[in-house]
C-alpha cells in the first residue's frame, strides 16, 4: 500500500512538472521572512533554499502546490 501511494504521488508531481510552464510559482517575500525554514522542510519538491539570510523558491522546480505558503508562519509567501 506504501509502495503504491509513493508510485502515484510521483507520478503526480511527474504530470504536474510537465504543465509547471502553465502553473503560478511561489516567491517569498524577503520583507516578511523571518528565515525559519519551514518552508523548505516541507517542500515535496526541494524547491526552497537558503541564500543570503533568506529562503527563495526556484521557479523550474516549484510545482505550485502551495505546501510552502500554508506552512509559512509570517505570511511571507505568495503566488507570483
Amino acid at each position: 500500500e506504501i509502495i503504491k501511494s509513493y508510485l502515484i504521488i510521483k507520478f503526480a508531481l511527474q504530470i504536474l512538472k510537465h504543465f509547471r510552464s502553465f502553473l503560478m510559482a511561489y516567491v517569498i517575500s524577503a520583507e516578511k521572512c523571518v528565515n525559519c525554514g519551514a518552508c523548505e522542510a516541507d517542500c515535496p519538491v526541494g524547491a526552497i533554499a537558503e541564500a543570503n539570510d533568506v529562503r527563495t523558491i526556484d521557479a523550474d522546480k516549484c510545482i505550485s502546490c502551495g505546501t510552502c505558503a500554508a506552512e509559512c508562519p509570517s505570511d511571507a509567501i505568495s503566488e507570483e
